[in-house]
């Protein structure tokens, strides 16, 4: 870790004060740490800058919290020292968008600009495009990341000379790529028909019967990352329900999945899957306590005509095109049940992911004057941006705040709005034991 030496001044517009003077600087991929020559030092996480900006002659940052960190007369070593501090922030803030778990397949150096009524992002960046997630990493402009599947359009226009992204209510031009803005653009509708021929390839495999109107309508709603109300899947197909849980539930789950489908209000369910990295951080299996196992009840839903289905594990015969995308992808599926407190309406929403990894049954809050579909929705979508880590959910703020490993997960909340979502909706998980013991977890939450 190199050190450099030169002038800072810091300024901290809450309260006013500011502090100036020769220096001490260094950092390594999470921390940077500054030394003054006389008063107290600084540490902070380099997730923490929400503005790099370097100039001709000093680097300044500007820290979540409000303060301005300004590096100058670093003479001929300024330009080394504000390379590597970038290299460095970059890496760290692609973890803190909770991309650095995926694939990467390239990176781009342009210049951005993005209408979207929730962030202000204009200038140069860096772009890197993961396997399913494109994240922009401006200088001037807090961080940000885009699903591929969320993706509406990609266009290239030939006006501007650059690519064009819209997703719903947004629209990100990005620019200046000279001969890389064919690759860029081509890239990217390269991964999103991979991904849309996998999908297609796993719907085809559950549902063998749907006509192709009908296919291409399932297909618009169980997108990959995406979660689909089962009214309009019905209304897809009567046998698709059914389906779902015969073929994408694990028979040591069933009961859960049983139970939830007939606690669950009048209210409909939603299911979702997704293609995520086999055996990787996406799918949550790591960071899943094991339940102990425990004496069993025996698996039973109704199949399509009615009759109870009672298989132990070890003769459940799992389609492998349900479960395996190829190329080290499987795909993970789940269902959202909502779930009511006592005798009114939906009060919480429950989340159960039905592959073997299940470990526990998640539930959150609705909020007040929120619909069931909007909660869902809104759950859906942090679970995705956390690529289903369970750990970030469930920990404690404390120890997300202290904890070094974890520490990247307390800066998304701030990054990663959905992220922050699911956690202050966060009720807690009922971990599947036995079908009994869990009842009385799921009882006592929704009491409480």
């Amino acid at each position: 870790m190199a050190t450099y030496a030169g002038q800072f001044e810091f300024a901290s517009t809450a309260k006013g004060t500011a502090d100036a003077g020769a220096c001490e600087f260094s950092f390594d991929d999470r921390t940077a740490t500054l030394v003054p020559a006389g008063g107290p030092p600084l540490v902070f996480d380099l997730g923490d800058i929400d503005r790099f900006e370097a100039g001709e002659w000093d680097i300044r940052l500007a820290l979540h919290a409000g303060q301005t960190l300004v590096l100058r007369r670093f003479g001929k070593a300024l330009g080394d020292l504000a390379r590597e501090l970038r290299d460095a922030y970059r890496g760290r803030l692609v973890q803190c968008l909770l991309v650095s778990d995926l694939d990467e397949v390239a990176r781009f150096t342009g210049r951005v600009h993005l209408q979207s009524p929730d962030l202000a992002c204009a200038g140069p960046a860096e772009i890197r495009l993961y396997e399913s997630n494109l994240a922009v990493l401006p200088d001037a402009a807090a961080g940000f990341q885009w699903r591929l599947a969320d993706l509406t359009a990609v266009e290239f226009d030939e006006a501007s000379y650059a690519v064009v992204f819209s997703r719903l209510g947004e629209r990100l031009t990005v620019g200046h790529l000279a001969k890389r803005t064919g690759e860029l653009t081509e890239q990217v509708r390269s991964r999103l028909a991979a991904l849309s021929e996998r999908t297609a390839r796993t719907l085809h495999a559950l549902f063998p019967f749907l006509e192709p109107d009908q296919f291409r309508r399932a297909a618009a709603l169980l997108r990959d990352g995406a979660c689909a109300p089962m009214t309009k899947l019905d209304a897809v197909h009567a046998s698709i329900r059914q389906v779902l849980i015969d073929k994408v539930v694990d028979v040591d789950l069933k009961p859960y999945v049983k139970a939830l489908a007939e606690r669950a209000t009048r209210q409909e369910w939603h299911a979702g899957l997704k293609l995520i990295r086999y055996g990787g951080a996406e799918s949550g299996g790591p960071l899943e306590p094991m339940a102990p196992v425990e004496a069993a009840e025996p698996a039973a839903l109704a199949d399509g005509g009615g009759r109870p289905e009672q298989a132990p594990a070890s003769e459940e015969v799992r389609d492998p095109a349900i479960f395996e995308a190829g190329d080290g992808l499987e795909v993970l599926y789940w269902f959202f049940f909502p779930l009511a407190a006592g005798t009114g309406g939906a009060s919480h929403v429950a989340w159960e992911a039905t592959s073997r990894e299940g470990r526990a049954t998640y539930l959150f809050r609705i909020q007040p004057g929120e619909s069931v579909e909007q909660a869902t929705a809104a759950i859906n979508r942090g679970l995705v941006a956390l690529n289903f880590r369970r750990e970030p959910v469930y920990l404690d703020a404390r120890t997300l705040e202290s904890e070094a490993r974890y520490r990247h997960y307390a800066v998304a909340q701030r990054k990663v709005p959905d992220m922050g979502r699911v956690r202050r909706a966060f009720a807690g998980r009922a971990i599947h034991r036995t079908p009994a013991s869990w009842a009385k977890q799921i009882d006592a939450m929704l009491a409480g």
